[in-house]
């Protein structure tokens, strides 16, 4: 059955130095029979038995089990090994306490993944009597019946081999020998192998003695009969001893034989005694009178050895119950019960931080946004036209673009759809910030400006909470009751500078002002709703910095701060746009746009881009431009400031005197337009002037002077603009690319048709349709045909600009604590495993010499890292549920949603979050001692 071949086992010391415990040993060994392997301390006998029975790996060599040969045996295969074949027994027992008798010896059979039979157990307790101990705990028997049990727990599977490490060590004379006596029962349908010093034992019980020195076998002995020939019916005598069957049947013939034998002795014992008889039969190896045992070399040769296929010798498996992992797993889990409770709150608040993260990963933009629009009291949405922008900022030949956004004006059937799609209560605005001079200091909750003008239909519906009239002339004007509030608090003067004396706000209608250089009388005032209240504590605080913040853009982005005004009015009102105070446009194909807002001398510009051809669809030939009103009045008083005839004519056009260059721009636009138009008409000949470009940042200029004439006014807005040749605008463009460290490029195909509609207000009736439209206009980044994209504005939409912006820095906190305080978690409760190993060494010994795998050992300390996991699971729940809440109330009072919103998916990254964390802490420290081998546990115990 068993075989070892040429096996050699050398150990290393802690200094390095290697010790030969096992020197080429080979030995065959029987299907059945006890075979005693005996040596003093350190001659090898225990290692050859750890080695052969898969407890420790050889150095060299091999064992043959049944013809299957153990030189490509991996670790699992030595486990499997011995759970299949061979049944341990210990001199130190070896069995667990925390289980019962009965537990015990069921382990090994169900380590074998197979059922428990219970009447064969209660049956074996009755064979090593023990019968009615089941339910006992180890730490109640006695040493010899803790052996007992070890042996029956060697026995319940079967084995075919026993393999007995000094298994009277512990226990006294008698105790021992039952043992023994059980043992030698055991042998006869099997192979037990005992390792004992005890000779006598050896000699009494053993079928086969092997004796090793220094890691050699010594002497091989086999137990032989042997007959003696000279003996009668009554008498057996030999040379040391003569055997009497009935002293009463003697006859003469034996008496002078008996005569004889003591004639040749020197010393004889004559014994009637039964006890005397019995160990004298025991000592000297008789069986009867005429056989004797003794001890010869060993042949094996003439041993039985069976033929074996090792393709049908098949190990099994072992397979730990989950049931006795967690329970051993979890019996030493309190033994630091400070240092699991820090362990298990750190690693909840770990979890936590981790679970936080989750609902900002899991973040529903579009379900915040589409709840912010339930949860509003918004009546109008505020449309708006944008589009990108490209920046490019660099030193030297080097150059980084990057995109922003710019606002632009939609065109009229643009409009015309969006009033056609949102009813008739659609309508524009035009921007027109226009600020009325106040005396008192500003209250930040009462406005001073407007910051809309536009033209209302009589069919919709603000036009029914009109008090006084809507204007239907030039010069007059419709507020909103917002607006009536703001001037009545500031005393604000009319026209002719006298108070106007506002108790009601029906007092207004009248009522003569002055907005942005123009008089205006207010004809009555709409009703624009109500201001959220949480914003009134700015009537009596100016300190509220945050919440001043948001009720500005509370402010411009609502119906609050909008005057309508007559058609006529509109139509000759010229919107001054801010999108050309900061970036240079492309409009088109022939138009620039030279920003030269800080300084006086036009012939030096620092920002170009081009736009379409004009209203009038002017060719520009080379060197030939439009400019702006603004631009054409600052050039022709430039140029022609030395010529008296034109400065006088030019400066007597508005009467305004000699310095009418230093103060025109507080004209209004229309009057610019008006103005620049009237010297246009005033010189006949082609205006020239010089350009230079030249450098922001240094201040430096660079390229050639280049020569243009003007050859029209570009109408439509007065900033700081000229429209060139697309030819002469891109050899600009290139000198500009090549000399200056920044520049801007819009790609935008701006057409000079457009109207002036900035802004468009719909209607909000808070259906689902609607916001779902909102949402699509909200998500939407694909462009226009023309390159823009409709976007929204409005208060909430800074709430969910800086909703964005608290979850990235939410995100980042949570993520960079929580990695922080998971990888002290991850140590902590490694350590803990780690206690927790070292306090189960023996259950880890005891468990692999029964044939548990090192998977086994990985199921008992994943089962107690398993149960710390759970009450981290379940206290990081609680604590993020409470947190979320607690976030979320203290949200609600200004974004009125929640953000952190705890469910399934949260949850779900939590437990995984916490297996993770379980697996890492306990694979380390698990793998270290699974793969100690279980010999080497066994040592250390």
């Amino acid at each position: 059955m068993l075989e070892i071949k040429n096996l050699t086992k050398i150990y290393k010391t802690k200094k390095g130095k290697d010790v030969l415990a096992l020197d080429n040993v080979s030995i065959k060994l029987p299907e059945t029979g006890m075979v005693f392997l005996l040596g003093k301390s350190g001659s090898g006998k225990s290692t050859l038995l750890n080695v052969t029975g898969g407890l420790d790996n050889p150095t060299t060599g091999e064992i043959i089990i049944k013809g299957k040969s153990s030189k490509d045996f991996t670790q699992s295969d030595f486990d499997s090994y011995r759970n299949t074949y061979i049944g341990f027994i210990f001199q130190e027992y070896n069995i667990l306490n925390e289980f019962t008798v009965y537990d015990n010896i069921a382990l090994a059979i169900e380590l074998q993944n197979k059922k428990v039979d219970h009447d064969s157990i209660i049956s074996l307790l009755k064979e090593v009597d023990l019968e009615g101990y089941e339910k006992r705990k180890p730490n109640t028997l006695s040493g010899g019946q803790k052996q007992r049990i070890a042996i029956a727990r060697a026995l319940i599977k079967h084995p075919e081999i026993i393999m007995a490490d000094e298994p009277t060590g512990a226990l006294d004379s008698v105790t021992g020998k039952q043992v023994l006596d059980t043992l030698k029962k055991l042998s006869k349908d099997r192979l037990v192998i005992v390792v004992s010093h005890d000779r006598d034992f050896a000699e009494t019980y053993a079928d086969r003695i092997i004796e090793l020195k220094d890691g050699k076998v010594i002497s091989d002995c086999t137990k032989i009969t042997e007959v003696k020939n000279d003996r009668g019916e009554n008498i057996s005598i030999s040379e040391e001893m003569i055997w009497v069957k009935d002293g009463n049947n003697l006859s003469d013939i034996d008496f002078f034989k008996i005569k004889e034998f003591l004639k040749n002795c020197n010393k004889a014992v004559i014994s009637k005694n039964e006890n005397d008889i019995t160990t004298f039969k025991r000592v000297k190896n008789i069986i009867s009178g005429f056989e004797t045992e003794t001890f010869r070399n060993t042949d094996e040769n003439k041993l039985e050895i069976k033929e074996y296929d090792q393709n049908k010798n098949i190990f099994i498996k072992s397979k730990l119950p989950t049931k006795h992992a967690f329970r051993i797993g979890v019996s030493s889990l309190f033994i630091k019960p400070l240092r699991l409770l820090f362990t298990v709150f750190l690693c909840s608040v770990a979890f936590l931080l981790f679970g936080l993260l989750s609902t900002l990963t899991f973040y529903d933009e579009e379900n915040s946004f589409k709840e912010t629009l339930r949860n509003s009291d918004i009546e109008y949405i505020f449309l708006g036209k944008e589009f990108p922008v490209k920046e490019s900022y660099g030193f030297d030949d080097e150059h980084s673009v990057f995109e922003s956004k710019q606002g632009t004006a939609f065109y009229e059937d643009e409009f015309n759809k969006l009033k056609e799609k949102y009813g008739k209560d659609t309508f524009y605005g035009l921007n027109y910030q226009a600020s009325f001079g106040i005396d008192k200091k500003e209250n930040e909750y009462y406005a001073t400006y407007f910051n809309s003008m536009t033209y209302m239909e009589e069919n919709n519906k603000l036009y029914k909470t009109i008090v006084g009239s809507y204007p239907q002339n030039k010069g007059e004007i419709l507020l909103s009751s917002y607006i009536v509030d703001c001037l009545s608090y500031y005393e604000i003067l009319d026209a002719n500078n006298n108070p106007a004396k506002i108790k009601d706000r029906k007092d207004i209608i009248g009522k003569e002002y002055i907005f942005k250089d123009r008089k205006y009388k207010v004809t009555g005032y709409f009703n624009s709703g109500s201001i959220d209240t949480k914003f009134d504590k700015l009537k009596t605080s100016n300190k509220e910095e945050y919440l001043s913040t948001e009720y500005y853009s509370y402010l411009n982005d609502s119906i609050h701060l909008i005057a309508f005004v007559s058609k006529e009015e509109i139509e000759d009102l010229t919107y001054v746009s801010d999108m050309y105070e900061s970036y240079i446009y492309f409009a088109g194909e022939t138009l620039v746009v030279i920003k030269n807002k800080d300084k006086t001398n036009f012939n030096e510009a620092y920002q170009i881009g081009y736009t379409k051809n004009n209203d009038n669809n002017i060719v520009l030939n080379k060197n030939e431009v439009l400019v702006s009103p603004f631009v054409f009045v600052e050039l022709v008083l430039e140029k022609y400031s030395e010529n008296q005839e034109i400065y006088i004519k030019a400066s007597n056009i508005k009467n305004r005197g000699e310095y009418i260059e230093e103060d025109f721009i507080e004209y209004t636009n229309t009057e610019i337009i008006k103005y620049s138009k009237e010297l246009f008409s005033l010189i006949n000949e082609d205006i020239e002037f010089d350009l230079k470009l030249y450098s922001y940042e240094n201040l430096s200029t660079f390229g050639d002077i280049y020569s243009f004439k003007i050859k029209g006014i570009y109408d439509k807005n007065i900033s700081d603009f000229i429209a060139m040749n697309k030819n002469d605008y891109n050899k600009l463009l290139n000198v500009y690319k090549e000399n200056a460290s920044s520049y801007y490029i819009n790609e935008y195909d701006y057409d000079a048709k457009v109207t002036e509609y900035q802004k468009i207000f719909v209607p909000f009736n808070k259906t689902e349709k609607e916001i779902n439209e909102i949402w699509n206009i909200y998500s939407n980044n694909s462009l226009n045909e023309d390159g823009a994209k409709y976007t929204v504005f409005g208060n909430y939409i800074d709430t969910l600009d800086f909703l964005d912006e608290l979850v990235n820095e939410f995100y980042k906190i949570f993520l960079y604590a929580g990695i922080f305080l998971c990888v002290f978690a991850l140590l902590m409760l490694s350590n803990i495993i780690s206690i927790s190993i070292s306090n189960k060494t023996k259950e880890i010994g005891i468990l692999r010499a029964v044939g548990a795998r090192s998977m086994d050992i990985f199921k008992i300390f994943f089962s107690e890292s398993l149960v710390i996991m759970i009450m981290c699971l379940i206290l990081s729940t609680i604590m993020c549920i409470r947190t979320c809440h607690s976030l979320n109330m203290s949200l609600a009072a200004e974004l009125r949603i929640s953000v952190f919103v705890f469910g399934t998916l949260s949850f779900t990254v939590i437990l995984a979050l916490s297996l993770l964390t379980t697996f890492i802490a306990t694979y380390i420290p698990v793998r270290k001692a699974a793969k100690k081998k279980p010999a080497e546990i066994i040592r250390s115990l």
